[in-house]
């Protein structure tokens, strides 16, 4: 069980450090009411819950108004940051794949979905800051599986030492075992010898009485 458990473990740090990036790609996705320029953001080493959570922190962040669906999350007059005045309407879904999340994410602005054919620069940036986000959600991700590894890594340690002890103890107990039972042995052959020796007096008094029972009918 243990051994499967390490096994586990080791392929659980490959993962980890194998060459999982941040990517994001252009594409058109059926999002915000219709199928609509997107950015897809592959996030590796995160999880839907924690990648939900931190994205709607984001979007209150930069003033947005943060609306919840089955398939969506939305965030009304958001003003981000680096983007300027301009309120956008923004829309993201979430989809797990098997190295993390693929967040899918669609921005609106003055009515008009922004697109690299609309508004190229502007695209750049907000690539930029999606890469940013998404970059940080991947690094929490790596480190919330390096702290189970390390705290993995410390019951082992801890489980180790205590099997250490337990050896020393036992080896102590041995040894001291091994002496009782020397001990006993030399005890035990002292009392056979001894048993001898006390068999024969136990003869020798019973003649002795014979022959004085005898003497005392001699007597009468």
């Amino acid at each position: 069980m243990r051994k499967a458990a390490l096994l586990i473990l080791m392929f659980f740090i490959a993962n980890a450090v194998t060459g999982q990036n941040v990517s994001i790609e252009n594409g058109i996705d059926q999002i915000g009411s219709g199928y609509n320029p997107s950015l897809r953001v592959k996030i590796p080493h995160t999880e839907e819950k924690t990648l939900k959570k931190n994205w709607s922190k984001f979007l209150k962040e930069n003033d947005a108004k943060v609306r919840k669906s089955r398939k969506e999350i939305k965030g009304e007059h958001t003003v981000i940051n680096g983007l300027g005045s301009e309120m956008l309407e923004i829309y993201a879904t979430f989809t797990n794949e098997t190295e993390g999340m693929l967040m899918k994410v669609a921005f609106l602005k003055a009515g008009v979905f922004v697109s690299p054919s609309g508004d190229e620069l502007y695209m750049k940036r907000i690539e930029t800051i999606m890469y940013d986000f998404a970059l940080k959600q991947s690094k929490e991700g790596v480190n919330k599986k390096l702290e189970a590894v390390n705290d993995q890594f410390k019951k082992e340690k801890k489980s180790q030492l205590k099997l250490i002890k337990n050896n020393e103890r036992m080896a102590v107990d041995n040894e001291n075992m091994k002496k009782r039972i020397e001990s006993n042995e030399n005890q035990i052959k002292e009392n056979k010898d001894k048993i001898e020796q006390t068999k024969q007096n136990i003869e020798n008094h019973s003649q002795s009485l014979e022959l004085l029972r005898s003497k005392m009918n001699e007597l009468k």
